[in-house]
């Protein structure tokens, strides 16, 4: 069983030689810059796991409530400075935006909320948590106020019944996944 696991294991490696070395180099790469090698490890997990922690709005037909796309955002921008920040929260949140299949005519919108609270978590300081969801805050009048000023009475209803949830539950993701994120890159 072993050695069978073993052979499957040599012949994906064999097939994916190139991006094998790529990996390598950007490593060492960016070993010999400063970036610590938790960082290099952490950085791209929290990328997937942000990115696909709003999967879920493909299969239900509802406004993100959950999303971890905020936390590891602000902890970026604390932990690596306002463009990393930046950078990072506009790459996940498109990424994210696009494995949920949320592909609309606001994403523009979206990405410069996601920039800002980036940017800003790497020039702000303060608490994790009230510094975090200050930014959520700001994201979540940025992205719903089309919704808020030009939406129907109901759309309007259900954009601040969404909003109340989601800052509820990025308050709960900031006081329990804040802290042990920002120890994993910092």
């Amino acid at each position: 069983m072993i050695a069978r696991t073993y052979e499957d294991i040599v012949k994906i490696a064999e097939r994916h030689i190139p991006i094998i070395i790529s990996l390598i180099v950007a490593t060492v790469l960016l070993l010999l810059v400063g970036i610590s090698l938790r960082t290099i490890v952490f950085m791209p997990i929290f990328f997937l796991v942000a990115a696909f922690s709003t999967y879920y709005k493909r299969y239900m037909q509802m406004p993100t409530t959950f999303e971890l796309v905020s936390v590891t955002t602000v902890a970026v921008g604390i932990v690596y400075g306002p463009w990393a920040g930046a950078i990072f929260g506009t790459a996940t949140g498109l990424a994210a935006e696009l494995i949920s299949g949320g592909i609309d005519a606001f994403i523009p919108v979206n990405m410069f909320a996601r920039f800002l609270m980036g940017f800003l978590a790497g020039i702000i300081s303060g608490d994790f948590v009230i510094l975090g969801m200050a930014l959520t805050l700001l994201f979540t009048v940025i992205v719903q106020a089309p919704y808020l000023f030009y939406g129907d009475p109901q759309d309007k209803v259900r954009t601040l019944f969404f909003s109340g949830i989601s800052l509820f539950v990025n308050f709960t993701v900031f006081s329990i996944l804040g802290e042990i994120v920002l120890d994993l890159i910092n």
